[in-house]
């Protein structure tokens, strides 16, 4: 009996150091796609707007590649090319706030400059975001990204 109780403490500490080992490993690598896909997501230059925000949304997943794609054909694409609008953003902090193996939480400090042709002059905004990344097709996609 002794045998079997200690064969299946054994067995629950393997178990719960692979999900750890996993939820580390996801947290390593949700964090540094969510800083390399965000800044792809939110940064556009008006000549190009038309094939690199649509680019972007393979990162994406879910319903929310869906609302990304159709407010950027409806919204953005169209005022980016009328108004000129270069927009370059950068990450200056992020952070986990939750890590399993398939799903992880990042909160992410973004900084962006936007130029257009009535303001050619550089405008510098600060933003914060949530983004939940999901595995999805052996990498990283971005199934949410809420403004904070």
């Amino acid at each position: 009996m002794l045998l079997v109780i200690l064969a299946v403490a054994a067995c629950g500490m393997w178990w719960a150091d692979g999900r750890a080992s996993a939820a580390a490993t996801a947290r390593a690598e949700g964090v540094a796609a969510a800083q390399a896909d965000v800044v792809s997501l939110l940064s556009y230059d008006f000549r190009s707007v038309e094939q690199s925000l649509p680019a972007a949304a393979d990162r994406l997943t879910g319903p929310f590649r869906d609302q990304y794609t159709q407010l950027a054909r409806d919204v953005v694409i169209p005022a980016a090319k009328q108004q000129q609008t270069t927009t370059s953003t950068s990450v200056s902090r992020a952070g986990v706030v939750s890590a399993e193996p398939d799903r992880v939480t990042v909160l992410m400090f973004l900084n962006q400059t936007t130029t257009t042709v009535a303001d050619p002059n550089p405008r510098l905004s600060g933003s914060r975001v949530r983004v939940v990344l999901e595995r999805s097709d052996g990498g990283w996609r971005i199934s949410e990204l809420t403004p904070l």
